[in-house]
């Protein structure tokens, strides 16, 4: 693992790679679980990407968010 970074959590640093989109508690349970490896990462990410756009919709809805950020985050970029 050329390409990592150093992520923090109550436990204290880990390194990851650098291209995980997840942080050191994830990394930690990967590294203890070996059926933690995100077989269905891709199922997650999709149903939170609708979590995110539905809250953002509702916080610029109730004027917490600003209406270029919201639809960047309702069109997934």
């Amino acid at each position: 693992m050329d390409d990592y970074r150093i992520e923090e959590d109550s436990m204290g640093p880990v390194r990851l790679p650098s291209t995980m989109l997840y942080g050191a508690q994830t990394q930690r349970a990967v590294e203890n679980f070996l059926s933690a490896a995100f077989v269905c990462l891709e199922v997650f990410l999709w149903h939170w990407g609708i979590i995110k756009s539905g809250s953002s919709g509702g916080e610029f809805g109730l004027g917490l968010l600003k209406e270029e950020i919201a639809n960047a985050i309702i069109r997934g970029r």
